[in-house]
């Protein structure tokens, strides 16, 4: 337990962080709720406990002003923007922090070159993505969790339309919907991890690699939104697809085109940087020489 704990501290620290924010998100989501409801009783007790309403315009106020029908993605959405989207620009740093510290601490060391020699290049590089690719699932388990606390608190998972950040049409097919936001929580924590190994691929000091992936990711986020969306579909195609080029948009999750272009686009980038990595360790010999010079 102590070697798991020692191992993956960081990691547990990036999720619990993550967990808390969550939790705190909720609860005060629920106070505010709380906060509502016993306004509109007083609402109610003024114009509508001692009036005939039937017939009048306030007769459908009246019905329905003290109604307890809790919407599910009304609340989801609250409690995930509520959580984590002050922080959305940097919320790929729980992701780089853990995974960054396993690959510079088993590059920069002696224990691959102990590998090497135990095992095939295969199975080293196996170990590597392994541990690489955990923090990918920080994410998409801390939405999930936000997915059922919702559910437990609202009671069912009924679409209603007004008021919610996403369109009707997506809302309409609800689980769908839920696993393409979880599917895109995934792609994009991909993405994040393929930087942090491609960085780290010929940087093997921890604080700088890290440096430099947070940099990757915003002068890739810059590329993305400015020149691809905005000049190259913006300006020059004059299309409305620039929307989809960011890596940074997970929480908002932008459906003015649909849901498919959205999760299409991060899996096509995820998939880009996995050839990029694939082709980054692919020679052995190269690898060895980097961990040697570093």
């Amino acid at each position: 337990m102590k070697l798991f704990l020692k191992k993956n501290y960081l990691f547990i620290i990036s999720f619990l962080i993550l967990l808390i924010m969550l939790s705190i998100s909720f609860f005060k989501y629920i106070n505010e709720q709380k906060d509502v409801k016993e306004h509109m009783q007083v609402v109610y007790n003024e114009i509508c406990a001692n009036v005939d309403y039937v017939g009048t315009e306030q007769e459908e106020f009246c019905l329905n002003v003290l109604s307890d029908n809790k919407d599910f993605f009304y609340t989801f959405d609250e409690v995930m923007h509520k959580s984590y989207f002050r922080i959305a620009s940097e919320l790929f740093l729980f992701i780089t922090v853990p995974c960054l510290y396993f690959i510079c601490k088993y590059l920069s060391s002696k224990v691959i070159k102990n590998d090497l020699t135990r095992m095939n290049y295969k199975k080293v590089k196996l170990k590597l993505f392994k541990e690489a690719y955990k923090s990918t699932l920080i994410l998409p388990v801390i939405t999930i969790i936000a997915i059922i606390i919702c559910f437990i608190y609202c009671g069912s998972i009924t679409p209603n339309a007004e008021g919610i950040l996403w369109s009707a049409e997506t809302l309409s097919r609800p689980y769908l919907f839920l696993i393409v936001y979880v599917l895109n929580m995934f792609f994009h924590s991909i993405i994040y991890v393929n930087v942090c190994l491609c960085v780290a691929r010929k940087y093997h000091n921890y604080f700088i690699a890290l440096i430099l992936s947070f940099l990757s990711i915003f002068g890739l986020e810059i590329f993305l939104e400015i020149f691809l969306g905005g000049i190259l579909f913006g300006v020059i195609l004059n299309k409305k697809g620039g929307v989809l080029f960011s890596i940074m948009n997970m929480i908002t999750f932008n459906d003015t085109l649909g849901i498919l272009p959205v999760i299409a686009f991060s899996l096509i980038l995820a998939l880009i940087t996995t050839i990029l990595v694939v082709l980054l360790y692919r020679n052995k010999e190269k690898l060895v020489i980097d961990c040697e010079a570093n």
